[in-house]
């Protein structure tokens, strides 16, 4: 049954994925940001959008998968690991949301950022898969567009105005760094038998 989830997930949220990074730069050039600017200015609808790739995340097992090379397959999706990853992330998410002084809120996204981040660099390790460790690229897509929203969000709430190109390219470089961080070794999984 945890199959079945697992490739009506696949199929709904994770093929997709592969034409989402070409289409929002083709958007945020070919149209002018401020067209776009009412959605990602929209602290509620980042809000929202945080909770839809939290939830994506877990349905698709993307943002806490553990495979590493041939040793570690892909965990189910209602494994007890997952879920308690994806209980954490959803209630400083729903903390960040439900109290109403910026500077709170702002701590529990910093806090969810940073556990955020730790779960990317730590855990998931889907970057080195298979016999030859390549990159699974929906999956740095996924990565990409979660860490955009966090740090989206973090920019509204300090006020550094910064644009959405400025934090799409720190979201890149860090995915890039993920990457190359998982590619070379330098953190290590032990399989567990």
């Amino acid at each position: 049954m945890n199959d079945l989830y697992e490739g009506i997930g696949v199929v709904l949220f994770e093929y997709p994925l592969y034409w989402v990074i070409p289409a929002t730069f083709f958007v945020l050039y070919k149209y002018n940001e401020n067209t776009i600017r009412e959605y990602v200015l929209n602290k509620n609808y980042l809000f929202s959008a945080l909770f839809v790739v939290i939830l994506i995340g877990f349905l698709t097992n993307m943002d806490n998968d553990q495979q590493y090379g041939c040793i570690i397959d892909r965990q189910p999706i209602f494994a007890p690991q997952n879920i308690l990853y994806t209980t954490i992330s959803l209630l400083l998410a729903l903390s960040a949301i439900l109290i109403q002084n910026t500077n709170y809120r702002l701590l529990f996204l910093s806090i969810e950022l940073l556990y955020w981040l730790y779960k990317l660099y730590y855990i998931n390790k889907v970057n080195v898969v298979g016999f030859v460790g390549v990159s699974v690229p929906n999956v740095s897509v996924f990565e990409f567009f979660a860490l955009a929203i966090r740090l989206q969000l973090i920019n509204l709430l300090m006020n550094l105005n910064k644009s959405l190109k400025f934090v799409f390219g720190i979201s890149a470089v860090l995915i890039v760094l993920k990457i190359v961080i998982d590619l070379s070794g330098i953190f290590k999984v032990t399989p567990e038998f």
